[in-house]
Formats: C-alpha cells, sequence, structure tokens
C-alpha cells in the first residue's frame, strides 16, 4: 500500500473535562476537511424532536441550506447522551456524545444505519468514531488559532516517526484476532490513527489543524523524498502489505 504523508488528516484529540451540560438547544460547530480553505464548517442543533444541520464555506450547492431530521430518542447515560435519529421508514441513526464541557465535546456522528432504536442504542464507539465538535464558545476560541508555520524538516520528521510509532503499536494489537473481517476494520483504524498526526501536531503546538492542512500538506510533500523520513516511510509500507 503506498503511503503519502500529504494525504494525512486529522479527527482531534478528545476533551477532556465532563460538566453537566446537554446536548439539546445547543449549536455545535464541525469544522470538516474540504472547500476552498481546506476546511469549512458544519453546524447541528438538536431538540427532543429534531436535529437540523447545516454548512458554509464549503463552495457547494448544499452551502446555507439546513435539513432537518426526526429525532426519535434522547438517551441520557452516567457518561454519555445518545440522540438516536430516523433515517428512513426502517432504520436509525446514532449520535453520541462524552465529554462535554462549555466549550465542546466528543461526538461519534455514526455512519452506519440500524434496524431499531435498541440496536443504535447498544452500539458502543470505538475511540476513532469520535471527532471533535465545538460550541460557540469553544468554536470562536478555537478559530482564533494562527495555522502553523511553514515545516521544517525537523517537523516533519517528528510527525513522521510518530505515525510509524502510531502504526507500529496499534498493529501489535492486532495479533489476537482471528476474522478476518474484523481484523481488517481495525487494521483501516490503525491506519487512520496514524494519519491523523499531522494535524494532531499541529494541535499540540497550539496553532489550528484544520487553518494548518495547506500548511501540512506542503511541508510533507516537500520533505517526504527525504532519505530519513523515506526510509521510514518504507518502513510502513512493508508493513501495510
Amino acid at each position: 500500500m503506498k503511503l503519502h504523508l500529504a494525504t494525512a488528516l486529522l479527527m482531534a484529540l478528545p476533551l477532556s473535562t465532563l460538566i453537566a451540560q446537554k446536548s439539546l438547544n445547543t449549536k455545535w460547530n464541525c469544522p470538516t476537511i474540504g472547500g476552498k480553505k481546506g476546511y469549512y464548517t458544519k453546524t447541528y442543533t438538536f431538540t427532543k424532536d429534531k436535529m437540523v444541520e447545516s454548512q458554509t464555506g464549503s463552495g457547494g450547492p448544499q452551502d446555507n441550506k439546513p435539513t432537518t431530521v426526526p429525532v426519535v430518542a434522547v438517551i441520557t447515560n452516567a457518561d454519555n447522551e445518545q440522540l438516536i435519529t430516523k433515517y428512513d421508514d426502517t432504520t436509525f441513526l446514532l449520535i453520541q456524545f462524552k465529554n462535554m464541557t462549555a466549550k465542546g465535546a466528543d461526538v461519534c456522528l455514526h455512519t452506519e444505519t440500524f434496524n431499531t432504536i435498541e440496536a443504535a442504542k447498544a452500539y458502543v464507539p470505538t475511540a476513532n468514531d469520535y471527532i471533535k465538535w465545538f460550541t460557540e464558545i469553544g468554536y470562536k476560541e478555537e478559530m482564533k488559532k494562527p495555522a502553523i508555520p511553514e515545516l521544517t524538516k525537523k517537523d516533519v520528521l517528528a510527525i513522521t516517526t510518530e505515525m510509524s510509532k502510531t502504526f507500529a503499536e496499534g498493529k501489535a494489537k492486532l495479533t489476537g484476532i482471528t476474522n478476518e473481517d474484523e481484523k481488517m476494520g481495525a487494521l483501516l483504524g490503525v491506519i487512520m490513527r496514524a494519519q491523523l498526526t499531522p494535524m494532531t501536531y499541529a494541535e499540540s503546538k497550539g496553532y489550528n489543524p484544520y487553518k494548518s492542512l495547506p500548511v501540512l500538506e506542503r511541508g510533507l510533500k516537500k520533505f517526504e523524498k527525504d532519505k530519513d523520513i523515506a526510509k521510514l516511510l518504507k518502513e510502513m509500507e512493508k508493513e501495510m502489505e
């Protein structure tokens, strides 16, 4: 499997402090990769009866055209809150919030459908299922952060080393999985975690990972043929075979 550094993407790090905040009647902002600037923003609001989704900045025909989906169940658990939406007449989707703070939450917006509400409620998301959503306060704070400066070889070497480490550690945990379909799904999760590294690196340095996307792509592409970095990439490619 050919690995190109410039394609690495982020789904962000989890927030940490749990507080008593409900997911309903809050405007949630979700920066999303794409659009003319490299990212655009989706927004979600929920009541006990409906979810309203909108987006802006993508440059596409869906900008500023809200869509409404019925909410059929809201379940508050000890450490998360689940909203079940109606996908069509016979299937349902799960949105699960955890680590809700005044600034944001970790959210699983599950892309697979469930045949029953009970099946949706019973699903246990993995760490890879969650992305970061922001409240209005958190979004304004996040978007004040600048993009990372142009990358040096030192930056790219640090990113590539961490990618390699993440992949090696994740793959080592697959040895106990005997079902081939489960193993393939787990492997794809490992690859995804490794690909999150560039934007996680920008975030760890105090920069906005979404604004940093073009800078990261340029830097990763610029140095991917450097002998030290190319060696690490080749090792990861062999592990993926």
